[in-house]
């Protein structure tokens, strides 16, 4: 802890070799609110999941991403298709991701933002499949909604001029490139199901849009971290 004098204070003095602000460390502080929102996406996943680990995909097959029930009127099937994992492996993996995600980009919205990043980009993506992508019939998992939050997140922290969001941003595009190409990363099939790449590029796009629309606000309006003390 820094000691204080009783003469008047000089001007400031840099810091020491080898020591940064809390703002300035690559990834910054890892809020609560941040730690609540991850904590709670990664809960709703598991919750939605194990009915169909433990019971068969019978027991959620009212909330999968199907194209024919959303035609019928089943709309919720567009949010609740995004944490149904119908194998552990694809769950584990989902999981992982998401809380690298949160490790690297955690700090760089509120709890009340990512909310929103969540929401949109979730909807986001199902809109996309169902209106540009009819050949897609079923889709579960988590994989989608994360290209929305990587992509927010990395832009957020691009723009703040960390290196860490330019790099997490150049992969991103490469991989979806990959994808629409019709080749893989290595290792990326991690369900024994077609991975529905459609639903990753849709993520992508709904969540570097809301990203950018929360990273280039108008001046004058609150930051993330206001916004993060406004809401307790």
């Amino acid at each position: 802890m820094a000691t204080t004098n009783s003469a008047s204070p000089g001007p400031p003095r840099a810091a020491p070799a080898g020591t940064e602000s809390a703002s300035s460390l690559p990834f910054g502080p890892f809020s609560f609110g941040s730690f609540l929102f991850f904590g709670a996406l990664a809960f709703l996943a598991l919750a939605f999941s194990l009915p169909a680990l433990l019971f068969g995909r019978r027991a959620v097959l009212g909330l999968i991403y199907q194209r024919g029930g959303i035609g019928s009127g089943e709309v919720w099937r567009l949010l609740t298709g995004h944490g149904v994992h119908l194998e552990v492996t694809h769950l584990v993996w989902n999981l992982v991701a998401l809380g690298v995600v949160a490790l690297l980009f955690g700090s760089r919205f509120s709890s009340l933002q990512w909310t929103g990043i969540a929401l949109v980009t979730a909807m986001g993506c199902g809109l996309g499949l169902w209106f540009l992508s009819p050949q897609v019939i079923a889709m579960v998992g988590l994989s989608g909604l994360l290209h929305g939050l990587l992509a927010a997140g990395a832009l957020g922290t691009a723009a703040a001029g960390r290196a860490t969001g330019w790099f997490a941003l150049a992969l991103l595009v490469a991989k979806l490139a990959l994808e629409q190409g019709g080749l893989s990363l290595p290792g990326a099939a991690v369900s024994s199901a077609e991975i529905a790449v459609e639903a990753h590029l849709y993520g992508a796009i709904s969540g570097f849009l809301v990203g950018g629309a929360l990273v280039f606000r108008p001046p004058g309006s609150p930051s993330p971290q206001e916004v993060e003390s406004q809401s307790g």
